[in-house]
């Protein structure tokens, strides 16, 4: 990708070694780029990619004896190509840090906080606090890295990407960077993400007349969905159904098809392919436990949230 964004746009230089402005730069390994703005003022990016050990460990050993060692070792070598990347910086001109990594205590939609055996943890130390703005990645929810430091911030991700991010307002964040550094504090500006939400539907014959005027305040032709029906064979026709409810939210994107038994029980509940499912399991158990309850929406989704960490979705 970047060889052919170069050979579109070459990156030729400009006036004191500036790089050229108006294009995308992708960068595979750490980089410095300069770059001046339409009033001639330079600005220095240092850009660090993800901590990976392709990028952060050539040439070294790759059999760790755990993971936490091989993290350990991937954070070590990030901090010491920041620090050689820092040693190039003009200090008369400002400079702004984009990257990608997980600084501890960065706050997650989980209740578990992750350790080195999950991800390559930073320390806030680990952070030079003389950049004018540094911008991270990697965390969904839009944050300052660290606590108290309004220009070291996470801008959160651009759009809701499951269930637990579905009460998330997402945004971007806007600053100004001038000769003397960061002009004046951030400013967020609010995307409008498409909402998110699970739908339960547990008596076809009267909910689904009022499907539609019952969502109507939730933008249901823009929402992403993920619908679960209990449906009896003898009584409803599935496929009108699901067609009914598709097209009150045609961005559906995950259902369950539950048969209901004349008795009203729900067939196949012990099945061994029932037993095996093992996220519709955890489902219909809280969705049961928590009927009425009034926190039912951020407790499923939590557990939507920790079955997508273990890929039981």
């Amino acid at each position: 990708m970047r060889d052919a964004l170069d050979l579109v746009t070459p990156g030729r230089k400009g006036i004191n070694n500036t790089d050229a402005t108006g294009r995308l730069y992708v960068e595979p390994n750490p980089r410095l780029r300069r770059l001046a703005g339409p009033d001639g003022n330079l600005v220095q990016f240092v850009l660090m990619p993800y901590p990976t050990s392709r990028c952060y460990l050539r040439g070294e050993k790759t059999n760790y004896r755990a993971i936490e060692e091989r993290h350990h070792a991937i954070q070590q070598r990030f901090v010491g190509a920041l620090g050689h990347l820092k040693s190039w910086v003009d200090p008369q001109y400002p400079s702004v840090l984009l990257s990608h990594v997980h600084v501890r205590g960065a706050k997650l939609h989980s209740l578990f906080r992750l350790s080195e055996t999950e991800d390559v943890i930073f320390e806030p130390s680990d952070i030079p606090a003389e950049y004018a703005y540094v911008a991270y990645g990697h965390i969904h929810a839009p944050q300052e890295a660290i606590n108290g430091a309004a220009h070291i911030r996470y801008a959160g991700s651009i759009e809701r990407m499951d269930l637990a991010e579905s009460k998330d307002e997402k945004s971007v964040m806007l600053f100004e960077v001038g000769r003397a550094g960061l002009l004046s504090k951030p400013e967020p500006l609010k995307l409008e993400s498409s909402p998110i939400f699970h739908v339960e539907i547990t008596d076809p014959d009267a909910e689904l007349l009022h499907l539609a005027e019952r969502f109507k305040n939730r933008q249901p032709a823009r929402a992403l969905v993920r619908y679960r029906l209990h449906y009896r064979p003898d009584r409803h026709n599935l496929d009108e159904i699901s067609s009914s409810i598709e097209a009150v939210f045609p961005r559906w994107y995950d259902r369950d098809l539950i048969e209901v038994g004349l008795d009203g029980s729900q067939d196949g509940s012990f099945t061994p392919q029932r037993i095996q499912d093992v996220a519709g399991t955890v489902r219909d158990y809280l969705q049961t436990q928590l009927a009425g309850h009034e926190q039912r929406d951020e407790v499923l989704a939590l557990a939507e949230s920790l079955l997508a960490e273990e890929d039981w979705r």
